[in-house]
């Protein structure tokens, strides 16, 4: 249940932003946007701004923007006509269309600058698990110890420690360790 709410999570925000494309060139371009759904199926919730209803609907695996004109049987006054997706020119529809591409291209590149700005998470220098009859049980490391330094440099990632370690592993290393 956990992986498909996760999922749910995930793809939430990529239709939303997927879908605001679709509906922010249909706005510069003139185009009606009668409905921008959130899901697909029979609506839950719904609520109109302005001409276009804003709706949530049963089924949460995607998303849509119905755009006057789309239906091509459907009789259109003149004045629709104006507004209809299928009369407007060929490279306003373009955009129409591959706005909603654009917007998630858009959004990962801003996702990723966040995960730049805020970074990612790293593992401590704290010691997890120590082995009966390890390297690290014969040197009085405990499970839970915090690496300080690693030959009187500081470290505090794991990543750090690993590197010290590596780099000589058959010379004598002095540890300052904070036990728990």
């Amino acid at each position: 249940m956990l992986s498909v709410l996760g999922f749910l999570i995930i793809l939430g925000p990529l239709v939303v932003v997927h879908e605001f494309g679709h509906f922010i060139f249909a706005k510069i371009f003139g185009v009606k946007a009668e409905i921008f759904s959130i899901g697909f199926g029979p609506r839950l919730w719904g609520k109109k701004f302005g001409e276009t209803e804003f709706r949530i609907s049963a089924i949460p695996l995607g998303g849509y923007v119905k755009l006057l004109g789309e239906e091509l049987e459907a009789e259109l006054t003149p004045e629709d006509r104006k507004r209809a997706l299928q009369f407007q020119k060929t490279w306003k529809r373009f955009f129409i269309f591959f706005g909603g591409p654009l917007f998630n291209f858009l959004f990962a590149i801003v996702v990723f600058m966040a995960i730049l700005v805020i970074g990612e998470p790293q593992i401590a220098s704290v010691v997890g698990r120590v082995t009966r009859g390890s390297e690290a049980e014969k040197a009085g490391f405990l499970s839970g110890d915090q690496i300080l330094t690693i030959n009187n440099v500081p470290v505090r990632q794991f990543r750090e420690v690993a590197i010290a370690v590596n780099e000589s592993p058959e010379k004598p290393m002095q540890f300052q360790v904070l036990h728990p």
